[in-house]
């Protein structure tokens, strides 16, 4: 019985001396890429196109430009999180530098999608673009915070 308990203490002892970091699987990231230590898999994170971590402006409405180049990849991945969990509208338009702007990008929160998607488009032009942040009512302000990132994958 001493044995199998000096044993457990033993183990327990030797488990708790060894560094948590060895237990973990570790993550680095070189600023376009992130691979797994544990695993060799890369995966590609692409170019920081847009990022913003802000709330709607009191209008209901926040727009912002970006520049997209083949350069960056050949789709562009848009996630939002919708922290104030109010229902946010995103939509992309290609602006040419003549003529009108052409939508080419739809994204909605609900609560179907826990206020949160990540999804991606091909685009079909490079240059500039806008997006057009709006929430579902019309409203805006410090409750209707959120988190958006765009990239080119």
């Amino acid at each position: 019985m001493k044995r199998k308990t000096v044993a457990l203490i033993t183990t327990v002892v030797l488990a708790m001396a060894s560094p948590a970091a060895t237990m973990a699987e570790s993550l680095e990231v070189d600023g376009s890429n992130a691979y797994s230590e544990a695993s060799l898999v890369v995966l590609d994170v692409g170019d920081l196109l847009l990022s913003k971590n802000t709330f709607i402006d009191t209008d209901g409405s926040d727009k912002y430009p970006f520049e997209y180049s083949y350069e960056d990849g050949d789709e562009i991945r848009v996630g939002l999180v919708d922290v104030g969990k109010k229902g946010l509208l995103v939509k992309i338009y290609y602006v040419p530098d003549e003529g009108k702007k052409v939508q080419v990008f739809k994204g909605v929160t609900s609560s179907r999608n826990g206020y949160q998607f990540t999804e991606t488009f091909t685009p079909s032009n490079e240059g500039n673009y806008q997006v057009v942040v709006t929430s579902s009512d019309g409203e805006g302000g410090p409750d209707y915070q959120y988190r958006l990132n765009i990239r080119g994958i």
